[in-house]
């Protein structure tokens, strides 16, 4: 009985110790709905301290579409959240960081951003690439159609004159 009072007391401890503000996944969710919502004040309450990315301050909540979240990873003082978000659009799929600060879940603006970034330059690459390779086939296409109805025109221009020369030869 001592030794199981012993667990729940050693829990509690840890449990104050770890911050009894919300979890990573409810901060993450709640930025993220506020960024939404168009309120930069109550989004900016989400944020880590010392950040040197910024908001967006003109309210303008229409480039953000809907957001999911998924899986929370936890590693010490720093989390990570799935993250998926329509905006103008295209989809991208990233990880929302946070970071404890104070005992509370914050989000790290800067290293969210730069997962934003590399998700958005990801997906436009991989539509460049793309792209590039659709016109890329086409022109080849075309180029090789060109080819063949050269060298179709070209053989029957030899043949034509081979039937000429020939002609010409037998009248002599």
């Amino acid at each position: 009985m001592k030794s199981r009072l012993t667990h729940i007391l050693a829990a509690a401890l840890l449990a104050t110790a770890c911050g009894a503000g919300e979890g990573p996944g409810a901060v993450a969710e709640a930025f993220w709905t506020a960024s939404k919502e168009g309120d930069i004040e109550r989004a900016k309450t989400y944020v880590a301290e010392g950040s040197k990315a910024t908001m967006n301050n003109s309210g303008d909540s229409q480039s953000l579409g809907d957001f999911s979240l998924g899986e929370v990873t936890v590693d010490g003082d720093r989390a990570t959240v799935e993250t998926n978000v329509a905006a103008k659009e295209m989809e991208l799929a990233f990880q929302t960081v946070l970071i404890r600060q104070e005992g509370d879940w914050k989000v790290d603006l800067d290293a969210t951003t730069d997962e934003m970034m590399r998700s958005l330059f990801g997906t436009t690459m991989g539509d460049f690439s793309k792209k590039m390779g659709e016109a890329m086939g086409e022109a080849m296409g075309q180029t090789m159609k060109a080819v063949a109805e050269g060298m179709a025109e070209g053989l029957q221009a030899v043949g034509e004159t081979l039937t000429d020369s020939m002609k010409a030869g037998g009248r002599r």
